[in-house]
Formats: C-alpha cells, sequence, structure tokens
C-alpha cells in the first residue's frame, strides 16, 4: 500500500480547477462507485479531502452508478440545480449517472477512450484538466454564472 500511495498523483490540472472553483465560489462534490476505504485513502493520499467535502459513494445512494441517485444525491447536499453543474467522468456507467441527472458531462480518457465515452453520452472528452477546451467551456460559464 505504500508503493500505491508513493504513486497515486492527481489528474494534471487538477490544481488548476480547484482554483477557478475557488475563485468563482462554485460547489464540489466527488462521486464514486469506490469502496468506502478506497475513496477516504485517496482522498487523504492526494490531500484533497478539505477540497471535496460532500463525498458520495455507492453506498450512500444504491444502487450506484450507472442509476443517477448518487449525482442526484450530491446535487441535493449542494444546493445545486443540475443545470447548473459539471460532471467529470472516467467510465460509461458514470457517464450515464451523470447524464440521467440532467449534468453536462465531461469523459476523460484516462481509463477509456474517447470515442467510447462519447458513445456512452459525454458531451465532450478530455485527456486531463489541463485541456484548452476545457478552459474555454468553463470560461463561457464561469462568466454566464457571474
Amino acid at each position: 500500500m505504500v508503493v500505491l500511495a508513493n504513486c497515486l498523483l492527481p489528474t494534471p490540472g487538477l490544481d488548476r480547477l480547484i482554483s477557478l472553483t475557488d475563485r468563482a465560489s462554485i460547489k464540489r462534490a466527488v462521486v464514486t462507485n469506490a469502496p468506502e476505504d478506497n475513496a477516504i485513502f485517496m482522498l487523504k493520499t492526494l490531500r484533497l479531502t478539505d477540497t471535496f467535502p460532500t463525498v458520495i459513494m455507492a453506498k450512500d445512494a444504491p444502487p450506484g452508478k450507472p442509476d443517477p441517485a448518487p449525482y442526484e444525491l450530491a446535487l441535493s447536499r449542494l444546493m445545486v440545480k443540475s443545470k447548473r453543474a459539471i460532471a467529470f467522468e472516467d467510465s460509461a456507467a458514470g457517464i450515464r449517472a451523470a447524464n440521467d441527472a440532467g449534468i453536462y458531462t465531461i469523459g476523460i480518457t484516462s481509463s477509456h477512450p474517447a470515442e467510447d465515452l462519447l458513445t456512452a453520452g459525454a458531451s465532450m472528452t478530455i485527456e486531463d484538466f489541463n485541456d484548452e477546451q476545457l478552459w474555454e467551456l468553463l470560461g463561457s460559464k464561469t462568466k454566464a454564472v457571474g
């Protein structure tokens, strides 16, 4: 487990995305199908526990993804309407869950090819959070909010 902790790194550009959401007072949540121990371990190892105070796991909203219940619970806890949310997902099940909750969904190609994520319903795909297409989209969305 120590070896895994030493190799675990956040997706490139995550710090930039977190800074933007801080500046714009945008709420954040983690919605995961990972077992609780794994999710907590990853958040602690990446020092993101305080960054994501709202964490929704499959056990919190059964049956979990691809059902939209986990995303619906996150929206409820954040007190955010689905049309004002963006989900970042790396799996077809996650994309279907977010889409079915009415959330604009971006696929991250860390574990599946872009074609698979787009077929599942992603509105666009990115390799990581440094993608310029993402930042153009976020710029337009944060201007609309502000």
